[in-house]
């Protein structure tokens, strides 16, 4: 599939990988859901994954799982085909939007998560959340 800046997106269909694969324990919470949790907040930052997909990586044992064939090859993956892309951090009083927005840096440093500069806004009253606005 073409990207907007002319690049190619790769698009593999894992569902038969999907089915085969042990449940998750923790699925993530619905969107709605996640939304709903901004209310009440009048400070918020939007963070946005750099590259989002492919920033981490595939134990050794599962990348043959991932194995696909293309007009140019056969390829698999070497970091997990999932992302991290819309983040935020929000606060009730603005004191605590700073020990907020440096607890979540902490845990993109662990993990070796970037972010894209260009996409973030800090210290905003509103925005798109995942498709949704929220403000204060």
């Amino acid at each position: 599939m073409e990207k907007k800046d002319g690049r190619v997106k790769v698009c593999v269909d894992y569902r038969g990988l999907n089915k085969a694969s042990p449940k998750d324990n923790f699925p993530l919470p619905h969107i709605n859901v996640l939304v709903d949790n901004t209310a009440r907040h009048n400070q918020f930052s939007f963070m946005d994954g750099f590259s989002g997909y492919n920033q981490i990586r595939m134990a050794k044992e599962d990348k043959i799982k991932t194995t696909f064939i293309t007009m140019w090859g056969t390829f698999c993956y070497k970091e997990i085909e999932v992302y991290v892309d819309d983040m935020i951090a929000k606060c009730k009083e603005g004191k605590d939007h700073l020990v907020n927005l440096r607890r979540l840096f902490e845990l993109l440093k662990k993990y070796k998560l970037r972010l894209n500069p260009a996409k973030c806004t800090f210290d905003a009253k509103s925005r798109k959340l995942l498709g949704f606005v929220v403000s204060e």
